[in-house]
């Protein structure tokens, strides 16, 4: 939609980024200009330093220049040669979904996010770039004429086809869920340096985006458990009413896995049989009083199937049992087996 050009603020002294948009001709573009305008300079409202600042919009006549903070970096197509560390994922993910996060909270949906458009700073922060082509949300719910309104404004999709949500394919309604689908699958190639729906041509893309599900992150990169796996299937639903609902829902879902990997819990493996056995096992090795052969308990926290040893570890420090953070051991005869 545009070039983008560096350039030097003589007035302020500063680098700046000018992307040139110019006027085609014609009434839809005459109309798609209006809106790039008006949203341009709604997007300049968006106070967040994980997002390129726009500074200015100048009407040229036949040419839009949008003035933008310029960011000194690499883009994160950069670093998708190689899956990324789970670590370094989670602190990069976690910048770029509080980013777009502030923008959905203004009521704007950015339509373009990509590798391209996530600026690494030198200091590892996240920068969105390109709020250019941002656009409205419409209210969910709302009544024809104001949902129809800002897609007049638009004619024809914008955005990169190989991360663009199904509904912004063929054309239905567009809103913070659809930028959560393009992010989903910046999260896949960051974990597994590839697209999760590659294909030889647009063509293939665009009918795997349409009709397939990609195959599991955890599947090709072992790094990645099945719970953060199923965070990104979840963003990459095909149905928006599938997915996440809002960034900060995707948030707290990551969060969640990742408070479960730091004790070494594993969440999908704990259930009510679970909670039963650790209980009689508990409560028998108190009984007979052995302070180093009984149970460990780990205190995980959570909610549901998220805390099965929650409820004894008190008990178990009061008994001559033997809490622990990890994983819980319960004897066996003379050897402890690890209750998974």
């Amino acid at each position: 939609m545009g070039e983008v050009l560096l350039a030097f603020d003589t007035l302020l002294k500063r680098p700046v980024a000018l992307k040139r948009m110019r006027d085609e001709g014609g009434q839809d573009a005459a109309e798609g200009r209006a809106a790039v305008l008006q949203e341009a300079r709604r997007a300049s409202r968006v106070n967040d330093r994980r997002i390129a600042a726009i500074y200015d919009v100048l009407d040229l006549g036949d040419e839009l220049l949008i003035v933008m903070e310029y960011v000194e970096g690499e883009t994160l197509r950069r670093r998708l040669g190689e899956p990324m560390p789970v670590e370094a994922f989670w602190d990069l993910s976690r910048q770029c979904v509080e980013a777009l996060a502030a923008a959905h909270e203004q009521g704007l949906i950015h339509r373009d996010v990509k590798p391209e458009n996530l600026m690494l700073t030198r200091g590892r922060e996240i920068k969105i770039l390109d709020f250019g082509i941002a656009r409205r949300m419409p209210r969910r719910g709302a009544g024809p004429a104001e949902s129809t309104t800002t897609t007049e404004l638009y004619p024809g999709p914008a955005g990169t086809p190989q991360y663009m949500a199904p509904e912004a394919h063929y054309g239905g309604s567009i809103d913070e869920r659809s930028d959560i689908f393009s992010l989903g699958v910046v999260f896949y190639e960051m974990l597994t340096a590839q697209h999760p729906f590659a294909g030889e041509s647009n063509e293939v893309v665009l009918d795997r985006i349409m009709n397939r599900a990609p195959r599991p992150a955890s599947e090709l990169n072992p790094a990645v458990n099945r719970a953060l796996s199923g965070v990104i299937e979840r963003m990459l639903a095909r149905d928006p009413a599938q997915r996440f609902d809002s960034c900060a829902a995707v948030r707290d879902a990551a969060e969640a896995d990742r408070a479960c990997r730091r004790v070494g819990f594993r969440p999908h493996r704990a259930g009510r049989s679970g909670r039963g056995f650790l209980a009689r096992a508990l409560i028998a090795a108190a009984s007979r009083g052995a302070p180093f052969r009984g149970p460990a308990a780990c205190d995980t926290g959570g909610v549901g199937r998220l805390r099965p040893a929650r409820p004894w570890r008190h008990r178990a420090a009061r008994r001559p049992a033997h809490p622990v953070s990890g994983s819980t051991w319960v004897p066996d005869g003379d050897v402890r087996r690890e209750l998974r």
